[in-house]
């Protein structure tokens, strides 16, 4: 009996032993022959690209930017021209035309400026009964802009319908229309009152 009670806490103390020890020194754990999917390789990899494409950036022939030549530009007094690189002449004659090395003369001044063509007309009333007194007749080929009007009613045609103005105002700024070749007239008042219109003519083609 005292034998087997021996052998039993013999037994015993080699397991509590064998429980230390493997609690104290860990296993290291193995991998399977195919490694895991998540961990690193420790072997280095190469990483190559393939056709790799080429990209040609460099000048095609011979480019040429840039003014070849320094133009010249003169102006002579004695005949009132412009000259460039002693070949192309622009002359300017004293009734405002400019010509080019003697190519067809051109105009450059306004055809249709008012200041060149200002026009003013005046008529008087000579009855008592307010009939219309004419102020003009539009010349042939000119558009006639009334701006400033002193009566009380001016009749004027314009794209050849007769139009009849009435003004509250004895004298005020307007812009009417009188077709080429229409009659204008004006009632002012009474006997004796003066109607007047002032503006300019157009050129009409």
């Amino acid at each position: 009996m005292v034998r087997f009670r021996n052998s039993l806490l013999t037994g015993i103390s080699l397991v509590v032993l064998f429980a230390v020890g493997t609690m104290t020194n860990p296993r290291s754990g193995y991998s399977s022959p195919g490694g895991s999917p998540g961990a690193p390789s420790a072997q280095t990899q190469n990483v190559n690209v393939v056709n790799t494409p080429g990209v040609i950036a460099q000048q095609a022939g011979v480019w040429n930017v840039g003014i070849s030549g320094t133009p010249v530009v003169g102006f002579d007094t004695s005949n009132n021209t412009v000259k460039i690189d002693g070949n192309s002449t622009v002359k300017i004659d004293p009734d405002s035309t400019v010509k080019i090395d003697g190519s067809p003369t051109l105009t450059v001044r306004d055809a249709d400026n008012p200041a060149r063509q200002p026009f003013a007309a005046a008529c008087v009333m000579n009855n008592s009964q307010g009939f219309p007194c004419t102020l003009t007749i539009v010349p042939p080929a000119k558009l006639l802009v009334i701006e400033m009007f002193q009566g009380m009613e001016l009749n004027a045609t314009t794209n050849n319908n007769t139009i009849k103005y009435t003004f509250p105002q004895f004298s005020q700024l307007v812009r009417v229309y009188a077709d080429p070749g229409s009659t204008v007239t004006a009632v002012a008042g009474g006997q004796g009152t003066q109607a007047a219109i002032t503006g300019y003519l157009v050129n009409q083609p």
